[in-house]
């Protein structure tokens, strides 16, 4: 018996981390289509209810907010809002 066999845990834990990150960090290259008008707006209905709960967040906790204008502008390099 392999290793993944005897520890279906580890795949599970592995991906509990992973796909949170990944969905936190995805909005940045998402946010650089919708800069330069690359979405339509059926994608962009979708990205918003996808993104909405990281939306809720951002607008409860400043430091969320600080890290997401920082992380779009400065590494996806989006205009700063208005």
């Amino acid at each position: 018996m392999n290793d993944d066999c005897k520890r279906p845990w580890r795949t599970a834990l592995i991906a509990l981390i992973v796909v949170p990150f990944i969905y936190v960090l995805s909005i940045g290259p998402v946010a650089k289509l919708h800069s330069k008008g690359m979405l339509s707006s059926a994608l962009e209905r979708v990205a918003w209810d996808f993104y909405s709960p990281l939306g809720y967040i951002v607008g409860k906790n400043a430091a969320m907010g600080n890290f997401y204008l920082w992380y779009c502008c400065t590494i996806w390099r989006v205009p700063k809002p208005n």
